[in-house]
C-alpha cells in the first residue's frame, strides 16, 4: 500500500487561490478591492478634516487680527487725547482704559494706588533715565506723564508694572498707537532688534462662491466638499459683522466681551436658528446676555431699561399724571440714546 505524503508549507504556497467576493456598500466585489476602497476613504476623510481644521484656524487668526486692530484704534482714541483729559485717576479704572493686547504679565497682588504708587514711580524714573538706550527715544515732562497715566491704568487692571521691561512695553504700545503728541518724545536712534529671517510663503488662493458653484454635488466627496466650503464662506462673511459688534460694545458700553462670551453668543444663535449675518441678531444676543446675568445692566440702552421697568407696571390703573410721567421718561430715554449713539 502506497504511503500518503504529508503536505508542507511549500505545497500550501502552490495551492490555487480563488478570490472570494464579498457584498459591500457598493455591491459585490473582492476583499482586496474593498480594503483599498476603505483605506482611500479614510485617507480622504483625514485630509478633509485637516483642511477644515486649518480653515478654522485661519478664521480664528483673522478674528484676532480684526480685534487687535479695533483695540489699537480704541487705545489711540483714549490715550491720544490731551493730557488734561486723561489726568483723572477715576477714568483709569474704566474698562476701556485697559489694553489687553499688549501682553503684560498679571500682577501677584491687586494694585493699591495709595500704597503702591511710589514704587511704580521709582520704576518709571529708572525707565526714563535709560529710555534712550532701551527704546531709542527720550521723553519730556508731558510724554512721561502720558506714559505714567497709561501704566497706572494697566496696573489698576491687574497687570505687573514693577519691572522696567513692562514700562518699555507700555511705551512701545503708545508709540505704536500714535498716542504721543508732537514734542512729547524725541527720536535718537532705532532700537536694535534681531529678528529671524522669515521666508516668504505664497499664500493659497482663497476659495469663493464661484468655486462652490463649480462643485459636482452628485458625488459623496463633492457633497462633503460643498458643505465644508459653504460653512467656510458663511464664517468669512460673518466675521466683519461680529467684529463690528464687539467694537460697538467696547465703544458705546465700555465693556469688552470675552472669548467665553463669544462662544455663548454663537451657541445661542445656533440653538435659536437665527441669522448670524443680521446685525439685529447681535442686538438680541446683547439683551439675552444681560437678561441671563452674564453682562451688567449697563450694556442696555436707556430705552431698553425703560421698557424693562414698564413691564413691572400695571398700566391699566395709571392716572393721567402717571401716564404723562411715563411719556416724559420715555422721551428722555430716547433722547439719551440719540445723544449716545446718534441716529440708529
Amino acid at each position: 500500500m502506497k504511503k500518503k505524503r504529508r503536505l508542507t508549507l511549500q505545497d500550501v504556497a502552490r495551492i490555487p487561490v480563488t478570490p472570494v467576493p464579498i457584498k459591500g456598500e457598493y455591491g459585490v466585489g473582492h476583499a482586496w478591492e474593498y480594503r483599498q476602497s476603505e483605506d482611500r476613504k479614510a485617507r480622504e476623510a483625514e485630509a478633509a478634516e485637516q483642511r477644515r481644521f486649518q480653515s478654522v484656524q485661519d478664521d480664528f487668526n483673522q478674528t484676532l487680527r480684526e480685534l487687535n486692530k479695533s483695540q489699537k484704534q480704541l487705545t489711540h482714541e483714549l490715550w491720544g487725547r490731551p493730557l488734561d483729559c486723561i489726568d483723572n485717576p477715576a477714568s483709569w479704572s474704566g474698562d476701556l482704559a485697559a489694553d489687553p493686547t499688549i501682553g503684560l504679565q498679571d500682577a501677584v497682588k491687586p494694585f493699591d494706588i495709595q500704597a503702591d504708587a511710589s514704587n511704580l514711580r521709582a520704576v518709571a524714573v529708572e525707565f526714563e533715565l535709560n529710555a534712550k538706550e532701551l527704546t531709542g527715544y527720550t521723553l519730556n515732562e508731558d510724554g512721561a506723564k502720558r506714559l505714567l497715566y497709561f501704566a497706572f491704568a494697566q496696573a489698576i487692571h491687574g497687570k505687573d508694572l514693577t519691572t522696567v521691561a513692562a514700562w518699555v512695553t507700555c511705551f512701545e504700545r503708545l508709540l505704536e498707537c500714535d498716542c504721543f503728541d508732537a514734542g512729547e518724545i524725541e527720536f535718537h536712534h532705532a532700537k536694535k532688534v534681531v529678528r529671524p529671517r522669515v521666508e516668504e510663503v505664497e499664500q493659497p488662493r482663497r476659495e469663493s462662491l464661484e468655486d462652490f458653484e463649480s462643485i459636482d454635488t452628485t458625488t459623496r466627496d463633492g457633497s462633503r466638499r460643498a458643505k465644508n466650503l459653504a460653512e467656510n464662506l458663511y464664517v468669512e462673511e460673518m466675521l466683519p459683522i461680529a467684529t463690528a459688534w464687539v467694537t460697538s460694545i467696547q465703544r458705546h458700553y465700555g465693556f469688552s466681551p470675552t472669548s467665553e462670551d463669544m462662544r455663548r453668543v454663537s451657541g445661542w444663535i445656533e440653538r435659536n436658528n437665527l441669522n448670524m449675518l443680521a446685525p439685529q441678531t447681535y442686538d438680541a444676543a446683547r439683551r439675552w446676555l444681560v437678561a441671563s446675568g452674564f453682562w451688567p445692566e449697563s450694556c442696555l440702552t436707556e430705552t431698553e431699561k425703560f421698557n424693562l421697568s414698564l413691564e413691572a407696571i400695571d398700566t391699566s390703573r395709571l392716572t393721567v399724571a402717571q401716564r404723562n410721567d411715563l411719556n416724559r421718561r420715555e422721551q428722555a430715554a430716547r433722547a439719551a440714546d440719540a445723544a449716545r449713539f446718534g441716529s440708529r
